[in-house]
């Protein structure tokens, strides 16, 4: 994609205009936000890296749907009508327990560079956030994506942050025997299934 500006649209619209030359829809399934008022594009990013970038500070997923399209939802709620069972339908399954990219504090600065320094120490810090899961010293600075939005994105943004690498610190990774549930549903991403493995 080449580098350039786009103002006065919000996510869904940004992803839509980048999905659109490969004909793929895109559906917002939760509050986006409002208009973004400057967003840049990076020389070299992909469509999806932008689209993934502005989620960080919406504070959103972007996932492929079964049928192709983008969805743009917050962590689901639709429970699928069955899940996975030692004897019933997992052919092998794999636990991940990783602490690697949980960090105890985040801190999300509007610049990579501290030209606030006649504000005193911290300026340029716009946001931090804990993570009480992470029981040893580990701090992530984090340049948010947009610092025409202060403190609130930046806040939104952190929280994003600390939330989605909690979630991934812990996986399961499961083979089924088949690709729908208990009721023929395609297994969907971003839907919750109860689990019973040892």
């Amino acid at each position: 994609w080449a580098g350039g500006q786009i103002s006065g649209s919000d996510a869904l619209g940004i992803a839509t205009k980048l999905a659109k030359p490969y004909g793929i829809s895109v559906a917002a399934l939760c509050d986006v936000g409002g208009a973004i008022p400057q967003f840049n594009i990076m020389i070299g990013e992909s469509p999806f890296e932008i689209i993934e970038r502005i989620g960080r500070w919406r504070g959103f997923l972007a996932y492929e749907r079964s049928d192709g399209s983008l969805a743009l939802a917050q962590a689901g709620t639709e429970v699928m009508s069955s899940g996975l069972g030692e004897g019933k339908n997992v052919q092998q399954a794999a636990l991940v327990f990783a602490m690697d990219q949980r960090f105890s504090n985040y801190r999300a600065f509007l610049q990579s560079f501290d030209s606030f320094g006649d504000n005193g120490q911290g300026g340029n810090l716009f946001a931090q956030q804990a993570d009480p899961g992470c029981t040893r010293h580990r701090q992530l600075d984090v340049v948010a994506e947009t610092g025409m939005q202060g403190q609130d994105i930046a806040k939104k943004r952190i929280i994003w942050e600390a939330a989605r690498r909690a979630g991934r610190s812990q996986q399961i990774n499961a083979t089924v025997d088949s690709w729908r549930d208990a009721d023929g549903e395609l297994w969907k991403p971003n839907a919750k299934i109860p689990v019973d493995l040892p």
